[in-house]
């Protein structure tokens, strides 16, 4: 059951981050993806690597209780999907996989979550996290298990 859920969200996820609209202002700093050039080099291809895109908002959202932010993933290379997500700062080290993130949205609890049909993402935090300054990163893999990550540096509001 994991298992369907966790296809149904990367699918979910794939296709509203190609409609999304939200402000490219808040897009963070591309992925790394230096593994995955060199191997398309070695296999002699003209191939280009999509840059991993993703949107981070920290603006008050309706509805919305307590502390949070959105993330959209906007674009990302072939074959590639979010495998994890992490908040590192000082105080914090927080890993949650895209299982841990659904169980999340599902209960509304702390934590990075995922909705149940992946329309909404985000991290939310105890009142003891505001003011935390780290980093946000989102790990994703392919099929033969390369990574890419991506990341960026907040201060939590």
């Amino acid at each position: 059951m994991k298992i369907i859920y966790s296809v149904m969200i990367i699918v979910v996820l794939a296709f509203t981050s190609a409609c999304s609209i939200l402000d490219h202002s808040k897009v963070g700093e591309p992925a790394s993806h230096e593994s995955t050039v060199k191997d398309t080099e070695k296999q002699g291809s003209t191939e280009s690597v999509t840059p991993i895109l993703i949107v981070v908002d920290q603006t008050e959202q309706p509805g919305m209780n307590g502390n949070a932010f959105t993330f959209q993933v906007e674009q990302l290379p072939k074959g590639y999907a979010l495998a994890s997500m992490a908040w590192h700062s000082k105080k914090t080290q927080m890993n949650t996989t895209l299982v841990e993130a659904a169980n999340n949205g599902a209960t509304g609890d702390d934590g990075f979550y995922i909705s149940g049909d992946g329309q909404f993402s985000g991290f939310i935090y105890p009142d003891a996290m505001k003011g935390e300054e780290g980093k946000v990163l989102f790990v994703f893999k392919n099929e033969t298990g390369n990574e890419l990550t991506w990341q960026k540096e907040l201060t939590l509001k």
